[in-house]
């Protein structure tokens, strides 16, 4: 049985220290059917990121992707560039 749950916010923001250009990736089976890792919680920490980042002066540049199944290298592929432009991925 897989189990995920999210993080702390001020956990996250903490690890982020020093860090500008985050990528949020979010899968689209086990964490989106438990609600802790799909699209709508993706869209959710993109926004809390980018209410934190203004609210403490950090100009977080901040993308996002959902992929069909985090736990499988196959589907990962169209995550290169995107991770090539980020400096740190949740």
């Amino acid at each position: 049985m897989i189990v995920a749950r999210e993080k702390p916010l001020s956990e996250i923001l903490s690890l982020l220290e020093g860090v500008n250009r985050v990528l949020v990736v979010g899968c689209g089976q086990c964490t989106a059917l438990c609600q802790s890792g799909g699209r709508k919680e993706v869209e959710h920490l993109v926004s809390l990121l980018q209410a934190a980042g203004e609210e403490r002066g950090v100009p977080y540049r901040l993308s996002s992707a959902l992929v069909a199944r985090q736990c499988d290298p196959r589907y990962l592929d169209s995550l290169d560039r995107l991770l090539d432009e980020a400096e740190a991925c949740l």
